[in-house]
């Protein structure tokens, strides 16, 4: 599969589309972080 990026008109598309994949990762990770932290606190009070 050979995209033509270099003549793409719809190349805004696909720096939208990772802008929006790295947000919902680094949103993600974020949570997981936040989540792990208060299941350890918790699990030391306990």
């Amino acid at each position: 599969m050979n995209i033509p990026f270099s003549t793409l008109s719809e190349r805004h598309l696909v720096y939208a589309y990772l802008a929006v994949w790295i947000l919902q990762f680094g949103y993600g990770s974020w949570v997981a972080s936040k989540w792990f932290a208060e299941r350890r606190s918790t699990k030391l009070d306990s």
